[in-house]
């Protein structure tokens, strides 16, 4: 039995499961990346989680990335108490993680990632669709985004369009399980925009459905 799934274990997923992944429909594209973050669903006006009376998670499914809910918005991150508490349940104490330091620069046409030795990567991220669930009895939400990473010839790029808009650099640990990347990055470390983010990425396509939707329910 999966080391993942004794830790995530809900029955009550099930029933929601084909219905999550009718709507996902993954199409054989390459660079298909599918990934989960966890955080809260925000209103705007309030500048407050939402509040939602129910009991039952609540589905918001968007795609193309048109939003046709106003006045909400998914911010990513966790508190730092959580975040470890959350690392230290999957890694068990064996340090199974990989840590990875990288610097992202975004720019008008996508981003590029460096690590201490150069560049690793220059890519856009085309969304293709995302869901975003709200957990009335839990403190935090969750998004899954399907994305198709682009790769950008970095030496095409004119001056202007490698003008830098953001950058972040992310310290992160990264556990390989059960065909999937389960992510604990602290972002921009020791300055006052310090965050941290809890992110699962699936290797590839034939990711286990079931198993993915149990960490979806568990992991906030």
């Amino acid at each position: 039995m999966s080391v993942i799934y004794d830790i995530f274990k809900d029955d009550s997923v099930k029933e929601l499961e084909d219905y999550f992944m009718e709507f996902l429909n993954l199409k054989k594209k390459e660079n298909i990346e599918i990934e989960l973050r966890v955080g809260q669903i925000i209103n705007t006006i309030t500048n407050k989680r939402i509040e939602i009376p129910t009991n039952h998670p609540v589905f918001f499914c968007l795609n193309n990335n048109i939003r046709k809910y106003q006045n909400m918005e998914f911010r990513s991150g966790v508190d730092q108490k959580i975040f470890n508490s959350i690392f230290n349940k999957i890694d068990q104490g064996k340090n199974r993680y990989k840590l990875i330091e990288t610097t992202v620069y975004s720019h008008a046409q996508g981003r590029y990632i460096y690590d201490d030795k150069g560049l690793i990567e220059c890519h856009r991220k085309e969304r293709l669709s995302h869901i975003e669930i709200y957990f009335p009895n839990k403190l935090y939400d969750v998004r899954i985004s399907i994305s198709q990473e682009i790769p950008i010839p970095f030496k095409k790029l004119t001056a202007e369009q490698r003008k830098l808009t953001h950058e972040r650099r992310h310290k992160r640990k990264r556990i390989e399980m059960d065909g999937f990347y389960f992510d604990f990055t602290i972002i921009n470390q020791n300055r006052p925009d310090m965050c941290y983010e809890i992110e699962v990425e699936c290797k590839n396509l034939d990711f286990d459905k079931n198993l993915f939707m149990q960490i979806v329910y568990g992991i906030s």
